[in-house]
């Protein structure tokens, strides 16, 4: 017998089908999932349009929810505020889920990206293509995982909400990630992890305050609620209250995310306090340093030569600036900016 409780688990059983989704899409799975189980039960159930009885629907959600430690949330979408949901295990281990959709193997690869893009220098939170498919050859125990493969595996990833890649081919975490695996990322890199001052989310993406000692840090979006809300007057800092310029992009900023990538750079591979590899595997990862700069040049170089360039690399490392992280360091990239 159909009964009104049976909009709950339609509803859950189409969020669980697609990840996370918009508020808005949410909203309309909601209502259809009302409308079919009233088609079929006669049952007369309520329709409303309205916040309320959205917000009562999410709570309803939520109690059925909370005995298996999951929870039906919200995230802003860093760059347009809107609200995406996703169902959230509240245990931690979020990522062992994924095993419904990839091999072992695949989620040690999707593991090693997110490393990747938590680690990066300068709160870069993304990685090039090149840095990703490396990767895959960086998997404890190996894989059979082929570089061509990897590609397919990355797109997938993309494909099911878990990582974004931008025009210029780096790949980021996605709204579903923050979300979904915000407790295995805050326990994994909880020095990494940076929070907006204004809307205390995971922030992997806007810009900092650029005065000494300052660790003011908003999303574009939450920049943008900031400044609209201070029309009269100078806009300043949350915190130290020094001047800001209105202008989200201006260069006085300290960029967070992509923007903080520097053209022409070297991405070396980046690893936590902990992680042990023998010294095969620093050959391995040393020789695959990715220069930016160079991979639009044709790879002429004889064998000999490439060896040479890569034992010229790793003198070239021993004296690199702070900006660049040591490949065969294990000591976690810390954070100068509180």
């Amino acid at each position: 017998m159909v009964h009104p409780r049976d909009v709950h688990k339609l509803f859950l059983q189409s969020m669980l089908s697609r990840g996370a989704v918009p508020e808005k899409l949410a909203r309309n799975i909601w209502q259809k999932c009302i409308k079919a189980v009233d088609a079929i039960g006669d049952n007369n159930i309520p329709l409303s349009h309205s916040d309320d009885a959205w917000r009562s629907f999410v709570s309803s959600i939520n109690a059925s929810l909370d005995q298996l430690e999951l929870a039906f949330r919200p995230i802003r979408d860093q760059r347009t505020g809107k609200n995406i949901y996703s169902i959230v295990n509240l245990k931690g281990d979020a990522i062992a889920q994924m095993a419904t959709e990839y091999t072992p193997a695949e989620i040690a690869y999707f593991k090693a990206t997110v490393e990747q893009i938590m680690l990066a220098p300068r709160h870069k939170y993304s990685v090039s293509s090149l840095v990703a498919l490396r990767e895959v050859s960086m998997i404890k125990p190996k894989s059979n995982i082929t570089k061509s493969q990897a590609e397919v595996v990355l797109a997938t990833f993309v494909a099911r909400g878990w990582l974004i890649k931008s025009n210029d081919g780096r790949y980021s975490l996605s709204s579903r990630s923050l979300i979904e695996l915000a407790p295995y990322l805050q326990s994994n890199y909880p020095e990494q992890v940076l929070k907006c001052s204004l809307c205390e989310e995971i922030l992997t993406t806007g810009i900092g305050c650029f005065h000494e000692g300052c660790g003011c840090r908003m999303h574009p979006y939450c920049f943008k609620r900031y400044s609209e809300a201070r029309t009269s007057g100078a806009l300043s800092c949350k915190f130290c209250e020094n001047e800001w310029p209105r202008e989200f992009g201006s260069d006085e900023f300290i960029p967070i995310g992509e923007r903080a990538v520097r053209k022409g750079e070297h991405e070396q591979r980046v690893r936590l306090c902990g992680a042990s590899d023998g010294e095969d595997d620093d050959e391995e990862f040393q020789d695959e340093d990715v220069d930016m700069a160079s991979q639009s040049q044709p790879q002429t170089q004889t064998q000999s030569q490439k060896t040479g360039k890569a034992k010229g690399k790793r003198r070239a490392m021993e004296q690199a600036d702070d900006d660049d992280v040591p490949a065969s360091t294990s000591r976690p990239r810390r954070s100068t900016r509180h």
